[in-house]
């Protein structure tokens, strides 16, 4: 290649480099985008008084950078999963709604605990007794069905 001929060739590749490299860049960032899970971690299934009804509590960490949603949930150990909220209503009275799509920003932790978020089991297969284990499927829009096994306890 001539010497003059070099200026029109950088002219005319440097652009198809620069669109070339911005897709890579653009391309990193997807896969940083994706990195992490959606995890559910230190559960627990309380020794219900009930012992026909039993609720779950366990925390959920998103560590990607995507916003996710709990969806919904299921056991082969109860009848039904009802993901519900715990709150004080304006009479001071405790209420339970039920929650049907919950949100778990990117980058975040939710909690499942007394007073808040749980997880109701109605209709529970066996009697559940501390040193039990129930399995547990939450399922999430962007990160699929998890299943967990949740330890009873006294607690």
């Amino acid at each position: 290649m001539s010497r003059r001929s070099r200026p029109l060739a950088l002219a005319v590749l440097l652009p198809l480099v620069l669109v070339g490299l911005a897709a890579c860049g653009r391309l990193g960032a997807s896969a940083e985008a994706s990195e992490g899970e959606v995890l559910v971690v230190g559960g627990q299934v309380a020794v219900p008084p009930n012992p026909d009804q039993a609720a779950a509590r366990f925390l959920i960490q998103n560590s990607t950078a995507i916003d996710d949603e709990l969806v919904g949930a299921s056991s082969p150990d109860a009848d039904l999963v009802a993901i519900h909220r715990s709150e004080i209503d304006a009479e001071g009275r405790a209420v339970m709604s039920e929650v049907t799509a919950l949100a778990v920003p990117a980058r975040s932790e939710v909690t499942f605990e007394p007073g808040g978020l749980h997880v109701m089991l109605p209709g529970t297969h066996r009697q559940l007794r501390a040193g039990a284990t129930v399995s547990l499927r939450p399922e999430f829009a962007g990160a699929g069905t998890r299943t967990v096994e949740l330890d009873v306890g006294d607690g």
